[in-house]
């Protein structure tokens, strides 16, 4: 009875950790294998694993913001500043992609919508020097 009852939680836990969430389980690879090619300044190779990552959920905010910085990389600003913009989209609050967003749009010196930008990243990270020093580096440029 015992080993019944160790055989089928194993076979429900066996489920449920790949059936039950594999598109998240597949999610999560494929930006850890961008993540990876990114640090191996590989940034097509990362895109595509980026891209993939989006297959699995379109609204995958951290997927968006390291599609941007590999677009970054590649200097296509534009396209960056989409894929930030589809980061905040799916998560409004999302610090690091405001930032990002910020940089991209100096680059291609967008000053008004890095301003924007800069008065949204106080929102979310109030009283915090990195966002004096972003307003200072928009007004110096």
């Amino acid at each position: 009875m015992l080993r019944a009852l160790i055989i089928i939680s194993g076979i429900i836990w066996l489920y449920w950790a790949t059936g039950c969430s594999s598109k998240e389980a597949d999610k999560l690879r494929f930006l850890e294998r961008g993540n990876q090619a990114y640090e191996k300044k590989d940034y097509d190779k990362a895109l595509f694993f980026y891209k993939e990552a989006l297959l699995k959920d379109s609204a995958f905010a951290e997927a968006w913001n390291n599609k941007g910085l590999a677009l970054m990389q590649l200097q296509r600003y534009d396209a960056a500043i989409e894929a930030f913009n589809r980061a905040l989209a799916s998560k409004p609050g999302y610090g690091e992609a405001l930032l990002n967003n910020i940089k991209a749009n100096l680059a291609v010196r967008q000053y008004f919508a890095a301003l924007e930008l800069t008065d949204r990243l106080d929102r979310v990270w109030p009283d915090s020097g990195i966002v004096a020093f972003t307003r200072g580096l928009v007004y110096m440029d």
